[in-house]
């Protein structure tokens, strides 16, 4: 995995890609952060957002895989259901408490003893579905988002 920065500017996409060179065959993900200007420029803008279910804008992508729920010295495996930019869900049979900060592992699928990543997630929702609850969680911290975008292709 290539991590390259880039800027949004006058409707392009500018990378700086200081040497890299990304094959013509590579399957890319953009993430857009906003920096503490652009957020300054948003509040002076007054924009208004989103709120609720319409706060969704990234597709969602079908997972595979476990993820381990830590707490303490207990661990509880869950199957991933789906990702997109910002978060993640996994089918549980107990309803988790909305919101609620949660230690989360991934495991190595070849040896589940092994965490691979470790990670912060906030959950922000638990919705009945036919085998327990989606739990609806959004990572806490950005570079957790990023090692989970790099971990993802190990995970099948």
């Amino acid at each position: 995995m290539i991590s390259i920065r880039g800027k949004y500017e006058n409707g392009k996409i500018q990378l700086e890609a200081h040497g890299h060179q990304v094959p013509d065959s590579a399957e890319v993900i953009l993430t857009f952060l906003i920096d503490s200007k652009d957020k300054q420029d948003q509040k002076k803008a007054n924009v208004a957002k989103p709120s609720g279910r319409d706060q969704r804008q990234f597709e969602r992508v079908k997972a595979q895989g476990n993820i381990s729920i830590i707490d303490r010295l207990d661990r509880y495996v869950f199957p991933l259901f789906d990702y997109s930019q910002g978060g993640l869900s996994f089918v549980a049979g107990i309803k988790f408490d909305n919101p609620l900060q949660i230690s989360a592992g991934i495991s190595d699928p070849s040896n589940p003893d092994i965490i691979l990543m470790e990670l912060e997630m906030e959950v922000r929702g638990a919705f009945e579905v036919d085998n327990g609850y989606k739990i609806g969680c959004m990572f806490v911290d950005p570079m957790d988002e990023e090692l989970w975008h790099g971990i993802l292709p190990y995970l099948a």
